[in-house]
């Protein structure tokens, strides 16, 4: 009857309360008739991304880019999240073992200075010195996840982990893609600039020769007044161009993690190269964002929890 009674403590422990996790299926065809080259997508969200921002070629993005991940508070706080649930996970995982526990005293007793005079007084000597005595308690416990409630926290957690790790990963390349197209609006706007200073230059030049014709006679007051309204929408177009760039440049300075009083960029040239994106890949791309394998370890973790 023991034994009877121990395979049936062991069965019962490898039961677990709540339906198992499986992945959605979702049946779709291998191809579509009315468009061609239709696959079947194939998740990718772990694959490496590389340093994609390379392709522009232009050494100061390549500088700023590894910074992101770096400086950025908003990654940080992302990432003691994911450290979070790592540790909330392991945990978790230790409560499946048993734990053990140790605690101890000492106490430390002799004679005194007066008990040793009255022993030799009376012609006996004391021989006696200080004992030392110590006792020890050892306890030990185990839950036994019978239900396998231990254990499906410790899947929900698991899922939990990986969340955060694809939050991390997602917020990381969404704050390289913002910084990237900061960078080049930036460098946008730095030939913008150049631009509307030449314009200005130019409506200068022109409002004068404009005033000159007018004192001599051989152009109307409006000529005067046209001219001047031009140069004056160029001024304030180069105003609201500098306003821009000192935008951009601000959000660039957050992003890696500075103030904006503390970094500034000099004037640079417009990036010429501008990667082209060969046909198809939008699409392939949609099986590496890490957004879509959070929704989907998000539904795990759930599920461990009914």
């Amino acid at each position: 009857m023991r034994r009877v009674g121990v395979l049936g403590l062991l069965a019962l422990s490898g039961c677990m309360v709540g339906p198992g996790y499986h992945k959605p299926r979702l049946v779709v065809p291998a191809a579509y008739k009315t468009a061609p080259g239709w696959v079947q997508a194939k998740p990718a969200d772990d694959a490496p991304k590389g340093a994609w921002w390379t392709a522009f070629g232009d050494e100061d993005l390549n500088r700023l880019e590894p910074e992101v991940a770096v400086n950025n508070a908003t990654l940080a706080a992302d990432y003691y999240a994911y450290q979070q649930s790592i540790e909330i996970m392991q945990e978790e995982r230790g409560s499946l073992f048993p734990s053990f526990g140790l605690t101890g005293s000492s106490t430390r007793s002799g004679q005194g200075g007066g008990g040793a005079s009255t022993a030799a007084a009376s012609g006996y000597a004391n021989t006696s010195g200080p004992t030392t005595s110590g006792t020890f308690e050892g306890s030990a416990s185990w839950n036994i996840d019978i239900w396998g409630k231990i254990r499906r926290q410790v899947q929900g957690d698991v899922a939990a982990a990986q969340v955060n790790a694809a939050d991390l990963a997602n917020a990381t390349l969404s704050a390289q893609a913002t910084l990237a197209l900061d960078y080049v609006d930036l460098r946008a706007s730095d030939a913008n600039i150049a631009l509307y200073q030449q314009t200005v230059t130019a409506y200068q030049r022109s409002l004068k020769i404009t005033e000159n014709q007018a004192a001599a006679g051989t152009a109307a007051p409006s000529d005067v007044i046209t001219a001047r309204t031009q140069l004056e929408g160029a001024q304030a177009q180069l105003i609201n161009a500098g306003a821009a760039r000192a935008q951009y440049e601000h959000a660039i300075a957050v992003l890696i993690g500075h103030a904006p009083a503390d970094l500034s960029f000099p004037t640079g040239p417009q990036i010429a190269n501008v990667p082209v994106m060969p046909p198809g890949v939008p699409s392939t791309l949609l099986e590496r964002r890490p957004d879509v394998a959070a929704a989907e370890r998000s539904m795990a973790e759930e599920n461990a929890l009914v």
